[in-house]
Formats: C-alpha cells, structure tokens, sequence
C-alpha cells in the first residue's frame, strides 16, 4: 500500500486491530471497546458500550486524536462505569 507518506510492504504491518473488554468478577463482559486503526482506514467513529448497567452506547463520530485520546476516554469511563447503578438491558442491544 502506497500513501502520501510511506510504502507498507507485503509482510509488513499497516495497522492494529485492538479489543478491549472489561469483566465482571465472575468473568462476565461488561464493558466492550473496539478499536481499528490502520494506514488507508477512512475516518471511524469510535464506539464504546456497557453492558449489565445502564445500557451505554457512546459513538464519537471521526473519532478522537490519537492514543492518548483514545487511552483517555477509556481511563475517565472507569469511575462512571464503576458508579453506574446496576442492571441493563440484553447484551445484543449494546452492539
């Protein structure tokens, strides 16, 4: 793949394609964020859900700058996550 920029080769990696999920102590998904970047990837919201509490589907449309932005919001949903109130809907409405 040829860009402005950079050749990526064959064999070569072009990007990262990270899930993150956070559990319950008995093992249970509560949390659920994915994140794809990648050279050639079109602008992609991110999307972060909840699970088990308060049903919470948040898409930031063109997503956020960067790592830090993105570690960001992972690390300032914990407190709210952690004082959610329990109980939610399904699983299958979050994503």
């Amino acid at each position: 793949m040829q860009t402005e920029y950079l050749t990526v080769e064959a064999g070569q990696a072009a990007g990262v394609h990270q899930i993150g999920r956070g559990l319950s102590k008995d093992g249970k998904e509560l949390v659920y964020l994915e994140l794809q970047m990648y050279v050639g990837a079109k602008t992609l919201p991110i999307q972060f859900c909840s699970r088990e509490f308060p049903n919470i589907s948040l898409i930031i449309p063109g997503g956020s700058h960067g790592d830090i932005a993105t570690a960001s919001v992972v690390v300032n949903s914990i407190p709210v996550i952690l004082d959610a109130p329990a109980g939610c809907g399904p699983r299958a409405t979050c994503r």
